[in-house]
């Protein structure tokens, strides 16, 4: 009997902690304001970080360049590191990323307005694709 107690309660926790999860994840796939980076707010800087241990996020899923603006940076704010040459990658063969330390990458898109999709990887993390427009 005590045996079927302990497989109902620890069941119980697995499925409460299951719930609390999806919860938290559903709940930060919701879109974030765009951040919007002009000549004046240089750097453009998106800061990267873990959520839930093994979700990568970003601080907005999508950030506006302004005319002249082509770099941004990504930091790290969380206690991770990217996976070195891929940490972010963007789709559009224009675009090109430099490591600067394994926890800041600096990445030029092209001038020519469009939306850039990326990937955000972060060691142990699930990988995010959020944008950038110009």
């Amino acid at each position: 009997m005590a045996r079927i107690n302990a497989f109902v309660v620890g069941t119980a926790v697995v499925f409460a902690v299951a719930g609390w999860l999806a919860s938290q994840v559903l709940t930060r796939s919701g879109s974030s304001p765009p951040q919007v980076c002009s000549k004046t707010s240089l750097p453009c800087t998106v800061s990267v970080s873990t959520s839930l241990l093994v979700l990568s996020s970003v601080d907005h899923d999508t950030t506006v360049l302004a005319s002249g603006v082509t770099d941004v940076v990504f930091n790290i704010t969380s206690n991770n590191t990217f996976i070195p040459v891929t940490g972010i990658t963007f789709q559009d063969p224009g675009s090109r990323c430099t490591a600067n330390s394994n926890t800041t990458i600096t990445c030029t898109v092209p001038p020519t307005p469009g939306t850039h999709k990326y990937t955000v990887t972060l060691k142990g993390a699930f990988s995010l694709d959020p944008w950038v427009v110009n």
